[in-house]
Protein backbone atom coordinates (compact mmCIF):
# COMPACT_ATOMS: atom_id res chain seq x y z
CA UNK A 1 0.00 0.00 0.00
CA UNK A 2 1.23 3.50 -0.77
CA UNK A 3 -0.01 7.05 -0.67
CA UNK A 4 1.31 10.31 -2.10
CA UNK A 5 3.54 12.72 -0.24
CA UNK A 6 2.07 16.21 -0.45
CA UNK A 7 4.21 19.32 -0.70
CA UNK A 8 2.65 22.75 -0.71
CA UNK A 9 4.61 25.59 -2.28
CA UNK A 10 3.77 29.25 -1.85
CA UNK A 11 3.30 30.54 -5.41
CA UNK A 12 4.65 34.02 -4.62
CA UNK A 13 7.75 32.52 -3.02
CA UNK A 14 8.24 30.28 -6.05
CA UNK A 15 8.06 33.32 -8.32
CA UNK A 16 10.35 35.47 -6.16
CA UNK A 17 12.89 33.05 -4.72
CA UNK A 18 15.24 31.00 -6.86
CA UNK A 19 15.96 28.69 -3.91
CA UNK A 20 12.30 27.65 -3.76
CA UNK A 21 12.23 26.89 -7.50
CA UNK A 22 15.47 24.92 -7.26
CA UNK A 23 14.15 22.89 -4.32
CA UNK A 24 10.95 21.97 -6.18
CA UNK A 25 12.92 21.15 -9.34
CA UNK A 26 15.18 18.94 -7.23
CA UNK A 27 12.20 17.15 -5.66
CA UNK A 28 10.57 16.56 -9.02
CA UNK A 29 13.68 15.34 -10.84
CA UNK A 30 12.77 11.73 -11.69
CA UNK A 31 16.36 10.44 -11.58
CA UNK A 32 17.17 12.00 -8.22
CA UNK A 33 13.79 11.08 -6.80
CA UNK A 34 14.14 7.45 -7.86
CA UNK A 35 17.41 7.17 -5.93
CA UNK A 36 16.16 8.89 -2.80
CA UNK A 37 12.79 7.15 -2.77
CA UNK A 38 14.39 3.72 -2.90
CA UNK A 39 16.96 4.71 -0.28
CA UNK A 40 14.26 5.52 2.30
CA UNK A 41 11.96 2.66 1.32
CA UNK A 42 9.16 4.62 -0.35
CA UNK A 43 7.38 3.60 -3.55
CA UNK A 44 8.57 5.55 -6.62
CA UNK A 45 6.11 7.29 -8.89
CA UNK A 46 5.90 6.50 -12.60
CA UNK A 47 7.97 8.84 -14.81
CA UNK A 48 4.77 10.34 -16.22
CA UNK A 49 3.72 11.44 -12.73
CA UNK A 50 6.94 13.41 -12.27
CA UNK A 51 6.48 15.04 -15.68
CA UNK A 52 2.89 15.99 -14.84
CA UNK A 53 3.90 17.40 -11.44
CA UNK A 54 6.64 19.44 -13.13
CA UNK A 55 4.07 20.90 -15.56
CA UNK A 56 1.71 21.79 -12.70
CA UNK A 57 4.51 23.62 -10.89
CA UNK A 58 5.78 25.34 -14.04
CA UNK A 59 2.27 26.61 -14.82
CA UNK A 60 1.75 27.65 -11.18
CA UNK A 61 -1.50 25.70 -11.03
CA UNK A 62 -2.95 26.58 -7.62
CA UNK A 63 -5.41 24.69 -5.44
CA UNK A 64 -6.15 21.05 -4.83
CA UNK A 65 -8.38 18.30 -6.16
CA UNK A 66 -9.11 17.34 -2.55
CA UNK A 67 -11.37 20.31 -1.72
CA UNK A 68 -14.30 17.91 -1.34
CA UNK A 69 -12.32 15.35 0.66
CA UNK A 70 -10.11 12.41 -0.21
CA UNK A 71 -10.70 10.18 -3.21
CA UNK A 72 -10.33 6.41 -3.01
CA UNK A 73 -9.31 4.18 -5.90
CA UNK A 74 -7.84 6.96 -8.04
CA UNK A 75 -4.34 6.64 -9.50
CA UNK A 76 -1.71 9.31 -8.96
CA UNK A 77 -1.78 10.01 -12.70
CA UNK A 78 -5.55 10.60 -12.55
CA UNK A 79 -5.10 13.01 -9.64
CA UNK A 80 -2.36 14.90 -11.44
CA UNK A 81 -4.53 15.17 -14.56
CA UNK A 82 -7.29 16.64 -12.40
CA UNK A 83 -4.72 19.14 -11.08
CA UNK A 84 -3.98 20.23 -14.64
CA UNK A 85 -0.79 18.29 -15.36
CA UNK A 86 -1.81 17.68 -18.97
Amino acid sequence: MSRPLFVYVNAAAADEKEAVRKFVDYMLDPELAAELVKEVGYVPLPLEAYEMAQAIFKNRRLGTVFEDGSQIGVSIEDLLQMEGGR
